[in-house]
């Protein structure tokens, strides 16, 4: 399972985008947006709009897109992921 690293709106829920596969984007509304790509076909459990919580399972892990083996792909971004946001190291938040 793959679960919400924080609270927020889902703000894209995507299948078959060419590489990132099945994804979600998460705002967590303090100008920070999580993203968990490469989910399974028929693995996203939230749809666009819905509020999540910290811990909350938002899909499971896959292999779609250009994924070689079965994995998550979580990135920290502050502003919106790849369209002006900049990604942020994850480990910063330990």
């Amino acid at each position: 399972p793959i679960y919400a690293a924080g609270a927020g709106n889902v703000v894209t829920a995507k299948r078959n985008a060419p590489s990132l596969g099945h994804y979600v984007v998460i705002n967590h509304n303090n100008g920070y947006y999580t993203i968990y790509s490469h989910m399974c076909n028929g693995c996203r459990y939230v749809k666009v709009g819905d509020y999540v919580y910290k811990g909350q399972v938002i899909g499971g892990m896959g292999q779609t897109g250009y994924a070689t083996g079965i994995h998550v792909h979580f990135g920290i971004w502050k502003g919106f992921p790849y369209y002006g946001g900049t990604p942020v190291n994850p480990m910063n938040f330990f």
